[in-house]
């Protein structure tokens, strides 16, 4: 396979996605040190930099949260950002961290947004302006 793809699996060129690799067995190949891995998470770690750069720059966050079904084994994803930001950033940097919510995220915010909006207020009635219907 190309660069791209993970285990020799796939055609020329193919991704990790498109061989029915995920991004926890491409950690846990990193971590075993295969070198396709060790380049793709490099890859991938360079790209986040690059993102959290841009989030720092717009709207300078103390914590950038990785968060997801990745959150859990995004470690090595983490510790490239913070090798690579102090070449992007000058003090104070913001902390990047993987979330422990791991892919539950979501929609544990939703029910505490739900939760929060029926709390605030428990006895409406009627769905609060601009509350879907």
């Amino acid at each position: 396979g190309g660069a791209g793809s993970a285990g020799g699996r796939g055609g020329a060129g193919g991704t990790a996605a498109q061989d029915g690799v995920d991004a926890q067995q491409v950690f846990a190949a990193a971590r075993a040190g295969d070198p396709r891995a060790l380049a793709a998470v490099e890859s991938a770690g360079q790209r986040l930099t690059r993102v959290v750069v841009t989030l720092a720059s717009l709207f300078d966050p103390e914590l950038v949260v990785v968060a997801g079904g990745v959150a859990g084994s995004a470690e090595p994803l983490v510790e490239v950002v913070a090798r690579e930001l102090p070449d992007y950033l000058d003090p104070p940097r913001p902390l990047v961290a993987a979330s422990a919510l791991g892919r539950d995220v979501v929609v544990l915010g939703a029910v505490k947004r739900a939760l929060d909006e029926v709390r605030s207020d428990p006895l409406r009635t009627a769905p609060a302006a601009g509350a879907a219907r």
